[in-house]
């Protein structure tokens, strides 16, 4: 659980930052690229590490794992798919270092 806590705290940084990058009028996409990256990934690996921990409670229908589990999943694929994230963050990276980004 720990782990999951300190997953949480940093996507919650990495949001921050993107949320003062657009506050100060800025493009922001170069943070929060990054920041729906690493959100959805602590948000699937935490819900299963929450589920793993209750064991067999885990998989009750009483809890809501299997909906958040499912949701954190979908997080993955909505405003572009992780790897779409990562072709962002290239682009932006090589676009900052005057490099052809093609």
């Amino acid at each position: 659980l720990a782990d999951v806590a300190a997953g949480l705290e940093a996507a919650r940084l990495l949001t921050y930052q993107a949320a003062t990058a657009l506050d100060r009028g800025e493009s922001a996409i170069m943070e929060a690229a990054p920041a729906k990256k690493f959100a959805s990934r602590v948000a699937l690996t935490g819900v299963s590490q929450c589920m793993q921990v209750m064991g067999a409670d885990g998989l009750r229908t009483e809890n809501p794992f299997a909906r958040h589990l499912a949701m954190a999943k979908m997080t993955q694929y909505m405003d572009g798919a992780t790897e779409i994230q990562n072709i962002v963050i290239i682009r932006t990276l090589l676009k900052e270092h005057g490099l052809d980004v093609g």
